[in-house]
């Protein structure tokens, strides 16, 4: 897994694109719980999110809801989803952050993808 991370980072910042550390309180320390990496394409921001197993549900969503603020307000975001995240990017859609635009059929080598935009 090392080894395809950083290979992974390594061809995304060649892309131009950027990497985070999501940090949460836990226990009164600051602990990481995600990894997120951003591909920039002209105006639009693919995200990609890594949880790491000491996330919290709240963890989830509350990092969730500062990187999709954070990245709407210069770009275009873009989340082409699996099926079994739908109903994690359906919940973010009721706090007013993002839409289910549509279905992409065969996008994922395993099946189609519900594609979600912000707003």
């Amino acid at each position: 897994f090392k080894g395809e991370l950083s290979q992974m980072l390594a061809e995304l910042m060649e892309k131009g694109g950027e990497g985070y550390i999501g940090i949460a309180r836990k226990d009164g320390k600051d602990i990481p719980v995600c990894l997120c990496l951003i591909e920039y394409q002209q105006n639009r921001a693919y995200p990609n999110v890594w949880w790491f197993p000491e996330a919290t549900p709240r963890n989830k969503i509350e990092l969730s809801v500062k990187f999709l603020i954070e990245l709407k307000a210069e770009f275009l975001v873009l989340i082409p989803s699996k099926e079994h995240e739908v109903a994690y990017f359906s919940h973010l859609c009721k706090y007013g952050l993002l839409r289910k635009v549509g279905t992409i059929r065969e996008y994922f080598p395993d099946g189609k993808a519900v594609l979600f935009q912000s707003v």
